[in-house]
């Protein structure tokens, strides 16, 4: 029955109707267990767990088991749920400065490896063609919630941020289209094994995943933020 309660993790009790946001904003660690589980918890936040799990072919009971194992290693942060507009909204550009750190620090690390090891990985020749537009429009999509978006929740302005609003989720759908593309080229970021300690290209490669895997998190975690948190506030009264 989806009333039953499945777990009790960080004082949530969790049925099959509890939905992806629900669990992912109140459990410290339970964005990385649907990340690795391929669950879109950030556009498709509204989704029960019974639902995400049936898409995924994932018993809701083991995937529970993950969540508590990643909660119990987890730093505790704020409850972004709770905090005011204000805040959030600072914290969301936090991901901004790191996004434009790292979009292009990662571009150059996967143009190095090409160049080190030209056709040597199929995941790096797809990389390299596919980032540079990639990056161009997150790039875009940064810069249009900075001058579309924040200002007009700053002067409280929220009735012209439908469409606004409504943009930003289709991007943000687009996004994790990509970032499931890099990891399904990546094969999970698969840390590959050599016994050839001079191999370079190939640290350099498993550097690439680590790094890019951080990035997929830290991206989706600022899309939820914005789809379950921000957006929800943000709507006009019916």
């Amino acid at each position: 029955m989806s009333d039953a309660v499945l777990a009790t993790i960080n004082d949530l009790p969790i049925t099959l109707a509890t939905t992806a946001c629900e669990i992912a904003s109140a459990i410290p660690g339970a964005s990385k267990a649907f990340v690795l589980n391929r669950m879109d918890w950030c556009c498709k936040g509204a989704m029960s767990l019974g639902d995400h799990c049936r898409e995924a072919g994932i018993d809701p009971v083991a995937f529970l088991g993950e969540v508590a194992a990643a909660a119990s290693t987890a730093p505790r942060g704020p409850d972004w749920r709770r905090k005011p507009t204000p805040e959030l909204v600072a914290h969301i550009l936090t991901f901004h400065d790191a996004h434009r750190r790292d979009l292009p620090a990662l571009g150059h690390l996967i143009n190095d490896i090409e160049v080190a090891a030209p056709g040597r990985w199929e995941e790096i020749q797809q990389l390299a063609d596919t980032w540079p537009l990639f990056a161009a429009e997150t790039e875009r999509h940064l810069a249009y919630e900075e001058e579309n978006l924040f200002p007009a929740v700053a002067a409280g302005d929220l009735a012209a941020l439908g469409p606004v609003m409504a943009r930003l989720r289709e991007e943000h759908e687009g996004h994790d289209h990509r970032l499931a593309d890099f990891r399904t080229w990546c094969e999970d970021f698969r840390i590959r094994r050599t016994n050839n300690p001079r191999d370079e290209a190939l640290r350099s490669v498993n550097d690439l995943h680590r790094r890019l895997e951080v990035f997929e998190l830290e991206l989706m975690e600022h899309m939820h933020l914005e789809n379950n948190l921000l957006f929800p506030r943000l709507a006009p009264p019916a």
